[in-house]
C-alpha cells in the first residue's frame, strides 16, 4: 500500500512539518544560489558557497550519528531547526536592509552547515522512531523523499516569481518561517521515552566502531563509496544550473527555477514509485539503473539551447537522482542494526559531503576555465562509468546482504526468482571487453 505509513500518527504529522519545511529550504536554495552568482557572475563562487555550508557537514556528520544513537531524536531537531531558522531570518534582513557582501553569506552557511551536519543524519533516522511498524519503513523513507520532491516542485517555483518581484531576502524570511513548521510537529507527537546507553562517550572510539561496522561489511560499504563518488558528481548540478541558465538558456533567476521545477516533477515520480516497495531488496539494481538515466540526461543537456527540451530533459535527471538517493537509504537503514543505525547513517553523510565538497569546487573552477557545456559532458560521462564499474559488484552486494533480509522476513523465493541478480556477470564481460579494446 502506498501511503502505508500514514497508519502511523506521528509520522503523518511529520509530513506536515517537512512539507512546509521543505518548501521553505528550496526557496532559500535558489535565492541563495542565485544571489552568490550575481553578485559575482562567476560558477566558482556559486561552488564555494555549497563548499562552505557542506565542509563544516563532513566534520560534522559522525559526531551526530553518534548523538542520534545515544540522545532523543527529536529533541535534537528542534534545537537544530530553531538555530537554522535564526541564521534564515538574519540573512534575510541583512539583505533586504542592503548588507549581503559575500564574507557575512558564506559566515551563515558555515553556522547552517554545523547544524546541518547534526540535523540530516537525525533526521533520517528519526523516521525508524516515527513508524509503528517495522515494514513499513521503505514505504516510510520513500514518501519521505516524496515529501521532498512535491515542495521540489512548490519551493523554486514560488522563488522563481519572488525573486524578480521582492528580491532574495524575501525569500530568506519564509524559510525561516517554514522552519517553525516543523518544530511545532515535532512537539505535538507522542514520543516514546529512548532507552538509555550508559555506556560512557567516547567520541573517537564510537566513530571507530561507526567505521569498522560499515566498511567490514561489504554491502554497506559498496553503496557508500558509489553514492559517495555520485555525489563527487551529481551535486555539481546545483553549481552548473544557474550558470547553464543563463548563458545557455539566456535567461535569469525565472529560468532557473522553473527548470529546477521540472526536475522536481521527475523526482516526485521516483519517490512515488519508490513507495510502492514493500522492502529494500533489489534496490541495489534500481541504483545501478537510475544511476544511468541520470548521467544520460545530463548528457542531454550539455547537446540543448531550448528551455522547453532542458525542462523535458531535467524531468529524467531529477528521477534518476533521487532514485539513487532514496534507494542507498533504503538499504542503509534496512542493513544497519539499531545500535549503529546513527552512525552508519552519520558515515554516509560524512563521505557524501566530503566528495560533493570537493565536487562542487571543481565543477565551479571547470565552468569559469572550460565553459559550462564541456564540463557537463565531462560530469556525464563520468557518472555513466563510475555506474557500469558498480553495476559488476551487484551481485556481490545481493549475495552478501541476503542473510539481513531473511532475518528481516524476506521470502527466500523472491531472492532466487528475480531476473535482475544475473546483470552483474553481463556488465563485467562488458567491462571487460571495453578495456580489452580501449587497451589495443
Amino acid at each position: 500500500m502506498i501511503f502505508s505509513s500514514f497508519f502511523s500518527r506521528n509520522y503523518r504529522l511529520y509530513t506536515i512539518g517537512q512539507i512546509l519545511s521543505n518548501i521553505g529550504f528550496l526557496i532559500e536554495s535558489i535565492a541563495l544560489s542565485w544571489l552568490v552568482y550575481r553578485l559575482t557572475h562567476s560558477g566558482l563562487y556559486v561552488g564555494i558557497l555549497i563548499f562552505t555550508s557542506q565542509i563544516t557537514i563532513f566534520f560534522i556528520s559522525p559526531l551526530s550519528g553518534i548523538l542520534a544513537d545515544r540522545f532523543e531524536r527529536y529533541k535534537l531537531l528542534i534545537y537544530t531547526n530553531a538555530i537554522t531558522a535564526l541564521m534564515s531570518l538574519i540573512l534575510g534582513i541583512a539583505v533586504i536592509s542592503g548588507v549581503h557582501s559575500l564574507w557575512f553569506i558564506f559566515s551563515t552557511q558555515i553556522i547552517v552547515g554545523l547544524t546541518k551536519g547534526i540535523d540530516n543524519p537525525v533526521r533520517n533516522t528519526l523516521v525508524n522512531d516515527l513508524i509503528e511498524k517495522p515494514e513499513h519503513l521503505v514505504n516510510a523513507i520513500s514518501l519521505n523523499s516524496s515529501i521532498f520532491n512535491i515542495a521540489k516542485i512548490i519551493g523554486p517555483t514560488i522563488a522563481a516569481v519572488l525573486i524578480p518581484w521582492k528580491g532574495e531576502g524575501i525569500c530568506f524570511i519564509l524559510n525561516s518561517i517554514s522552519y517553525l513548521s516543523i518544530i511545532t510537529v515535532l512537539l505535538l507527537m507522542k514520543h516514546k521515552p529512548k532507552l538509555k546507553n550508559n555506556e560512557k562517550i567516547n567520541v573517537f572510539k564510537d566513530i571507530q566502531k561507526g567505521f569498522i561496522y560499515s566498511f567490514n561489511y561489504s554491502p554497506i560499504r559498496t553503496v557508500i563509496i558509489f553514492v559517495g563518488l555520485l555525489g563527487l558528481l551529481s551535486f555539481s548540478l546545483n553549481v552548473v544550473l544557474p550558470v547553464y541558465a543563463k548563458e545557455i538558456l539566456k535567461g535569469g533567476a525565472d529560468t532557473f527555477g522553473f527548470i529546477t521545477t521540472y526536475s522536481g516533477f521527475g523526482a516526485l515520480i521516483a519517490a512515488l514509485y519508490m513507495a510502492t516497495k514493500q522492502h529494500a531488496f533489489g534496490l541495489e539494481v534500481v541504483i545501478f539503473i537510475a544511476s544511468l538515466i541520470y548521467g544520460a540526461g545530463f548528457l542531454l543537456l550539455s547537446m540543448v539551447s531550448d528551455f522547453a527540451l532542458t525542462s523535458f530533459i531535467m524531468i529524467f535527471v531529477g528521477f534518476g537522482q533521487v532514485l539513487i538517493f532514496a534507494s542507498a537509504s533504503s538499504i542503509l537503514q534496512t542493513l544497519a542494526d539499531e545500535n549503529n543505525l546513527g552512525r552508519v547513517i552519520g558515515l554516509y553523510f560524512m563521505f557524501f559531503m566530503a566528495c560533493t565538497t570537493l565536487g562542487s569546487l571543481l565543477a565551479g573552477k571547470l565552468t569559469d576555465t572550460i565553459g559550462i557545456t564541456l564540463t557537463i559532458k565531462i560530469i556525464s560521462v563520468l557518472t555513466i562509468v563510475i555506474s557500469l564499474v558498480y553495476g559488476t559488484q551487484i551481485k556481490n552486494v545481493r549475495r552478501k546482504s541476503f542473510r539481513r533480509f531473511l532475518i528481516l522476513g524476506l521470502d527466500p523465493l523472491t531472492f532466487r526468482n528475480n531476473p535482475a541478480i544475473h546483470i552483474n556477470n553481463k556488465l563485467k564481460k562488458f567491462v571487460y571487453y571495453f578495456t580489452n579494446n580501449a587497451n589495443q
